[in-house]
C-alpha cells in the first residue's frame, strides 16, 4: 500500500492546492492521500478564514482520502515547528511512505542537504546566526543569510545557495520538512513539487501568472463582506466577486462557501480584536513576554503602543520593526490571545508531541486505510473528542482540551459575528464522505 502524506492549511482550498493533491497522487502512485490540515488557525498567526470542518469537506472533495487536524502548537508556530509537528503525525501513522510538498525550488538533493545543515546547527552557523541578528536582522533572514555564510565555503560540487531560496516560504518549509524527517530517522520519502501560479504571499487577484494565491482569495473573501455589509446576493449571482471566486477554486469548493457565505464565512484577525484588546488589558508587560513569540522587547513594544490599538491587523503593522515581522507579530497576538504560553510550548517539544491523530473527516473508500493506521500506527485514532479520556494518557488530553479551548474561542468570535447559536466543539461530528 503506497500512502502520501500532506502537510496543509486550505485557508481556503483553491485550484493550486487540487493541482497538488493531483500531482502527489500521480508522482507517487499513492493508493491513498492523508492530508494533515491546521485547525480554526493557522501559521500566519491568523483565523483561518472558514472553519476546519468546511475545509475538510473542500479537501475530500479536491482528491484527500483521509484528513487529520495538525494539532494547535505546531499549526500556530514558525515553520520548523509546524513541519515538524506535521511531519511527526504522519511518520507515527506507521503507514505512510510517502511525503508531498510543493516549492519554488523542487531540487530535492539541494533541499535534502540544506535541511542537513541546519540539522547539524554548527558551531560556526550558530556563530553566523547571532552575527546577523545583531544588525538587525529578523531571524528568518538571520538564518538564510547564516546558511548562506556557511556553504559560500563549501567544495566545488558541493550544494551552494541560491540567494533568493530562502525567500519563499514554500521553500523553507520544505527544508524543514526534510529536516524533520532527517531527525526522525523516517522511512518516509519527500517528495518535492514544483509549486505553480502565484506567489505565497501574492495578493494580485489577476490570473495572467496561474493560481491565485491563499492571501490574495483571503484578501478578496473579506474586502467583499465589508463592502457589502455581508449580502449574499453577491456570491449567489454572476457579479465579479462570485466569478472570481469560481474562477479561483475547484467547483466543490466554491459551492460549499457559497452556501456558508454570512452564515459561518469569511472569518479574519480583526474579528477578535475585541478579545485580543481584553486580553491585553489584563496582562502586564512582564505576563505578555511569557507567551510564545513574545519577547521582553516586544512585550514593552505592546504596553507602550497599546493607546493607539485600533484593530488587530493595525496593532501588528503597528508594531512592525525592522527586526520585528508582521507574522511573528501576529503569532505573539494570535498566542496571547489563546493563552499559550512558551513554556507550555518548549514542553510540547521537549515530550516529542503530537500523541494523538485527530480525524476531521474520510471518504467511506479509505476504509481500509484506517484500518491499517490502527494496526500500524503508535498514536490512537481520535475520532469523538467526548471519548478521548478513554484513549488518552492526561498529558495528551490536556493538549487536547488546550485545542478545544481555541476551537470555542473560534466558534464565539463566528457565533456572535453571524448571530448564530454557538456549536460545541465535543458535540461535533466527523465528516464521512461519499463520491
Amino acid at each position: 500500500m503506497k500512502v502520501t502524506g500532506l502537510i496543509t492549511e486550505y485557508n481556503p482550498l483553491h485550484l493550486g492546492h487540487r493541482f497538488h493533491l493531483r500531482e502527489a497522487r500521480r508522482q507517487t502512485n499513492a493508493d491513498y492521500l492523508i492530508v494533515v490540515m491546521s485547525g480554526n488557525f493557522t501559521q500566519r498567526g491568523i483565523p483561518a478564514v472558514t472553519d476546519k470542518y468546511l475545509r475538510t469537506a473542500m479537501a475530500l472533495a479536491a482528491g484527500a482520502d483521509l484528513v487529520l487536524e495538525l494539532p494547535l502548537w505546531p499549526a500556530t508556530s514558525s515553520a520548523e515547528y509546524f513541519a515538524a509537528g506535521g511531519v511527526t503525525l504522519l511518520h507515527r501513522l506507521g503507514v505512510v511512505t510517502h511525503l508531498a510538498f510543493g516549492c519554488e525550488n523542487n531540487n530535492m538533493q539541494r533541499l535534502w542537504e540544506y535541511a542537513a545543515l541546519l540539522g547539524s546547527e554548527t558551531p560556526e552557523f550558530k556563530k553566523q546566526i547571532r552575527l546577523a541578528q545583531k544588525q538587525g536582522i529578523s531571524y528568518p533572514r538571520a538564518r538564510a543569510a547564516a546558511l548562506s555564510s556557511c556553504l559560500s565555503h563549501r567544495k566545488e560540487g558541493e550544494a551552494s545557495l541560491d540567494s533568493a531560496f530562502f525567500s519563499s516560504p514554500n521553500n523553507i518549509l520544505g527544508v524543514e520538512y526534510c529536516k524533520a524527517l532527517q531527525s526522525l530517522q523516517s522511512h518516509i520519502s519527500p517528495v518535492a513539487i514544483l509549486r505553480q501560479g502565484h506567489g505565497y504571499h501574492d495578493t494580485s487577484l489577476a490570473h495572467g501568472e496561474g493560481f491565485l494565491s491563499a492571501s490574495a482569495l483571503r484578501s478578496h473573501l473579506l474586502n467583499v463582506y465589508d463592502q457589502t455589509a455581508g449580502s449574499a446576493a453577491d456570491f449567489s449571482s454572476d457579479s465579479a466577486a462570485s466569478s472570481l471566486l469560481r474562477e479561483s477554486m475547484p467547483r466543490e469548493s466554491a459551492d460549499m462557501l457559497t452556501k456558508t457565505w454570512g452564515i459561518s464565512t469569511p472569518v479574519g484577525s480583526n474579528d477578535f480584536s475585541l478579545l485580543l484588546k481584553y486580553r491585553l488589558l489584563s496582562l502586564s508587560s512582564e505576563e505578555l513576554s511569557e507567551y510564545a513569540d513574545v519577547s521582553g522587547p516586544m512585550a514593552d513594544r505592546m504596553m507602550g503602543c497599546f493607546d493607539r490599538f485600533t484593530d488587530f491587523e493595525g496593532f501588528c503593522s503597528l508594531l512592525k520593526t525592522k527586526n520585528l515581522t508582521y507574522t511573528r507579530i501576529s503569532r505573539g497576538l494570535l498566542h496571547i490571545l489563546l493563552d499559550m504560553k512558551e513554556r507550555q510550548r518548549a514542553h510540547y517539544v521537549q515530550k516529542n508531541h503530537p500523541g494523538y491523530a485527530r480525524v476531521l473527516g474520510f471518504k467511506k473508500t479509505s476504509t481500509p486505510l484506517l484500518k491499517e493506521i490502527k494496526q500500524k500506527g503508535s498514536i490512537p485514532l481520535l475520532s469523538k473528542p467526548a471519548d478521548a479520556r478513554l484513549q488518552l494518557p492526561e498529558e495528551s488530553l490536556s493538549w487536547l482540551r488546550q485545542e478545544i479551548y481555541a476551537s470555542h474561542i473560534y466558534e464565539t468570535v463566528v457565533a456572535d459575528k453571524f448571530k448564530r447559536p454557538f456549536r460545541n466543539e465535543y458535540q461535533r461530528q466527523i465528516l464521512i464522505w461519499e463520491d
